[in-house]
């Protein structure tokens, strides 16, 4: 599962995201959009989170994206997660 999340986290950094930290929580940022990435254990899926602003992201008030289970092949999930994270920026 560790190689799943890397992966997901260099397809953050290949969209041009910068990785920072709030508070204790690492986050991807690309102009005003923050995105934390959540894995759930009861669903094995990973979800997207969004905030729209820092202080939005700084106070944990972020909106979840959909969820994006591990059991999908790895190249169906990253280009699932690209097309969502992809649509989120151009929302900005």
């Amino acid at each position: 599962m560790e190689e799943i999340k890397r992966e997901i986290e260099r397809l953050f950094e290949d969209l041009g995201f910068e990785r920072i930290f709030i508070k204790e929580d690492t986050v991807f940022k690309s102009g005003k959009v923050y995105c934390k990435l959540t894995f759930i254990e009861t669903f094995k899926s990973y979800v997207i989170e969004y905030a729209n602003s820092y202080e939005e992201a700084k106070n944990n008030l972020y909106e979840d994206g959909d969820l994006h289970a591990i059991t999908l092949d790895l190249n169906d999930l990253l280009l699932s997660l690209r097309k969502e994270i992809v649509a989120s920026m151009q929302n900005d």
